[in-house]
């Protein structure tokens, strides 16, 4: 027998597969599931469609045959792909001061409250993969700080696209010369959120800033106008785009 990832497909109740998977069905047969308890050798309580099953090579072909089931492929084929961590303070302080991390991605990497009911670092780093490079986001708030270190690349190379808004979706149109600028920093808080190399998700994705806050409304229509134009005209679509705001 060898370790097989098992992923099923979107929608699929995993529950359920997982459930007829690790129990001994020899009594009563069910189409295309061994009837054994199948070995788990790693649940990812945080991916409901994707888990590590010990199986031999009849099961997985079989198991292939499964409505519910996308691919059963053998472990350690495939892409390598490089883990990352990142260390440091993960507490919930409410000081401003010292060198702090976003607890959320400690937080969230966990199916259970690590914190309890203390805001104290729990201990751990906060692994990952994806670091969104490749991803396009674009932050509609006040500004942004574009000279911020927070979103430099590994090279020192700020992310923030400092396009003109007008040229770029073809409309008429002069940009501000403030554009590029953040008067309240709530747009930089922000940005930093999303993509920022220490407190962010996408730590390398490219960042695009429209500024709509503290302006006049016509200003901010008009602003919001040409990021969906832009994204709409510009950036690639998938099968399955997946949109949010």
């Amino acid at each position: 027998m060898s370790e097989y990832i098992v992923t099923v497909n979107k929608g699929v109740d995993w529950q359920q597969l997982h459930t007829e998977l690790t129990t001994d069905t020899s009594g009563s047969s069910i189409a295309n599931i061994p009837d054994r308890a199948v070995t788990v050798i790693k649940l990812r309580p945080t991916n409901n469609r994707t888990t590590h099953y010990d199986l031999t090579v009849a099961e997985a072909d079989t198991l292939k045959n499964d409505d519910r089931v996308m691919s059963v492929e053998p472990a350690g084929l495939g892409f390598i792909v490089t883990s990352k961590i990142q260390d440091g303070n993960f507490s919930k302080t409410a000081n401003a001061d010292g060198e702090q991390q976003n607890w959320g991605l400690l937080r969230h990497t966990s199916a259970t409250n690590i914190y309890s009911d203390t805001t104290d670092d729990p201990g751990g780093t906060y692994n990952y993969v994806l670091d969104g490079t490749g991803v396009d986001v674009v932050i509609m708030d006040s500004g942004i700080q574009a000279d911020h270190p927070e979103f430099q690349d590994a090279n020192g190379v700020s992310r923030v696209k400092q396009i003109d808004w007008f040229a770029e979706s073809g409309v008429s149109g002069t940009m501000p010369d403030n554009h590029y600028t953040d008067r309240s920093g709530h747009g930089t808080h922000v940005a930093s959120t999303v993509a920022g190399k220490t407190f962010g998700w996408a730590k390398n994705a490219d960042i695009y800033v429209q500024t709509i806050l503290e302006i006049k409304i016509e200003s901010c229509l008009l602003q919001m106008h040409l990021t969906l134009y832009w994204v709409g005209t510009t950036q690639k679509q998938t099968e399955d785009p997946q949109w949010s705001t």
